[in-house]
């Protein structure tokens, strides 16, 4: 019965030991996920600052053309 009982608590202990490891390994994982996300946060916000820019010289674009009378009012 010592065997039985023995071996029951080697095998315990390996699952606790690789659910440590599996633990471990989706920390790392959420980690670079956060990483990801923040990186794309922030090519957005340089997308949407690049359209902004690109509105504004349309814009100016427009009222040159009008001065110029390049094209009718």
């Amino acid at each position: 019965m010592a065997e039985v009982e023995n071996l029951v608590l080697d095998i315990l202990r390996r699952l606790q030991s690789d659910m440590a490891d599996l633990k471990h390994g989706q920390r790392s994982i959420r980690d670079e996920l956060i990483g990801v996300r923040q990186q794309l946060h922030v090519m957005q916000g340089d997308n949407l600052r690049r359209e902004q820019e690109v509105a504004g010289i349309l814009v100016q674009l427009d009222r040159i053309n009008i001065r110029l009378d390049l094209v009718e009012h």
